[in-house]
């Protein structure tokens, strides 16, 4: 084993140049006996796209730096600092990330196959700024419990989207994590800690939960069996409703709901659909302005033609949902996850209403999910799509004038024929924007 670099501070373009060496160099574990950092520093540096598998980097620090799709397979990461790394679509794949701080750091889409990270601190930045705890360390099982009482004064790290399909999560401090949409498929979970953790739309079938705390954790559109949670505490924790005569009641609730529409609120009720399971439904071409659909369950639902101004889908589960030339004018799909939806020709434009005076109620869609969605043709005049990923989505022909993009996502997305007049997009990673 070679002497490893240590305790050095790189700049970009050196860092740069060794890794690529690296790369060059890689041929699988091996070249670990060539290539070794040790509490080295890459701090705000570029680092994306590299193939860096094999490497040891323990204890190096990576704050704020991008290592978005790189390959980090089989890596030794124990005690790296990568609070605040973008780590989006960067391959993990049976690294070892024990006791490494990944405190606000981005995992969307990364992959964390087989990783391992028990014991790991993944509690984030405390409210009002600063870090409770700016060691990097293994934590014991006692002082995890230390930390894990301080943890309403945390935010949680954001996984939204990452790929922990099989990773060993075991005693994990994941207490408030937002894991919506994340691949937990085979991970264990076993004695962590997900008191609060958001779970919506995470697939977990095959997650071993044995003694793991769930207080307070949200599993409304999460998929999962009920018995994966023998032995675990859930108390208060959230799961979805199912109503077993909706097809029924359904006629019932329209019409209270077209009084209530035509009364201003006034008479009839609101149909609210909040945190039910509607997969199997249809709702193509029905009347449905400003109806609720909290954290609902729209995976394949149809909304073709379906009138849905003002409607409410925040923290819904609507992927492969088919919205096509839907009226979804002045609605709210805030954190919403609508991968692979079809919304072709759709109208997320303004919704002009009256009251001393016009006003224009805009549609946002902030922090929404989109992967491969097909938006081609639709109308996202002024809508608000800040921290959106758009992923490989298709906005063929659409209209983004005036529309914010802002620090979203936008690797591979198709832009051919859209109307790009004043789009907003200081912060987005991936646009290719089309030729003049």
């Amino acid at each position: 084993m070679s002497v490893p670099i240590q305790d050095r501070t790189f700049d970009q373009a050196n860092a740069l140049a060794l890794l690529r060496e690296v790369e060059r160099a890689n041929k699988g574990a091996a070249f670990a006996q060539r290539h070794s950092f040790l509490a080295c520093d890459f701090s705000g540096l570029d680092l994306s796209d590299i193939d860096l598998t094999g490497i040891s980097m323990v204890g190096c620090s990576f704050v704020n730096a991008d290592l978005s799709r790189t390959k980090l397979r089989y890596a030794n990461l124990y005690g790296a600092d990568l609070r605040g790394a973008s780590l989006r679509q960067a391959d993990f794949t049976r690294a070892d990330l024990r006791g490494a701080c990944l405190r606000s750091a981005d995992l969307g889409g990364a992959n964390l196959e087989e990783a391992a990270l028990e014991r790991g601190k993944l509690i984030i930045q405390a409210a009002g700024g600063g870090f409770r705890d700016g060691t990097i360390r293994m934590l014991t099982p006692r002082s995890s419990k230390r930390k894990r009482r301080e943890s309403p004064l945390m935010q949680a790290t954001d996984l939204r989207g990452a790929i922990l399909e099989h990773a060993d999560l075991g005693e994990s401090d994941l207490g408030f994590t937002d894991l919506t949409g994340a691949n937990l498929r085979g991970a264990n979970l076993r004695k962590s800690n997900l008191t609060g953790a958001r779970l919506f739309g995470a697939d977990l079938t095959g997650a071993k939960f044995q003694g793991a705390k769930l207080r307070h954790a949200n599993f409304v559109t999460a998929i999962y069996e009920p018995s994966q949670f023998f032995g675990c505490d859930t108390t208060n924790a959230v799961f979805p409703k199912v109503v077993e005569d909706l097809g029924q009641r359904l006629p019932r609730m329209l019409t209270l709901h077209q009084k209530w529409v035509e009364s201003l609120g006034r008479e009839g009720e609101r149909l609210d659909f909040s945190m039910l399971d509607l997969r199997g439904m249809d709702f193509s071409g029905m009347d449905l302005t400003a109806g609720v659909f909290r954290l609902a369950v729209v995976d394949g639902v149809g909304f073709v033609g379906t009138q849905l101004a003002m409607a409410d889908f925040s923290g819904a589960s609507a992927r492969r949902a088919r919205f096509a030339r839907a009226d979804l004018r002045g609605c709210t799909m805030i954190r919403a996850r609508l991968d692979e939806a079809d919304l072709s020709h759709a109208n997320l434009g303004a919704l002009e209403v009256y009251r001393d005076s016009p006003v224009d109620i805009w549609s946002r869609m902030t922090q929404t999910s989109l992967i491969r969605a097909n938006l081609s043709g639709a109308n996202l005049v002024h809508a608000d799509m800040e921290l959106c990923d758009l992923t490989e989505a298709n906005l063929t022909g659409a209209d983004l004038t005036d529309a914010h993009l802002v620090n979203s996502y936008c690797y591979g997305a198709t832009l051919q024929g859209a109307v790009l007049a004043q789009l907003h997009t200081d912060g987005a990673r991936g646009l290719t924007l089309p030729a003049a």
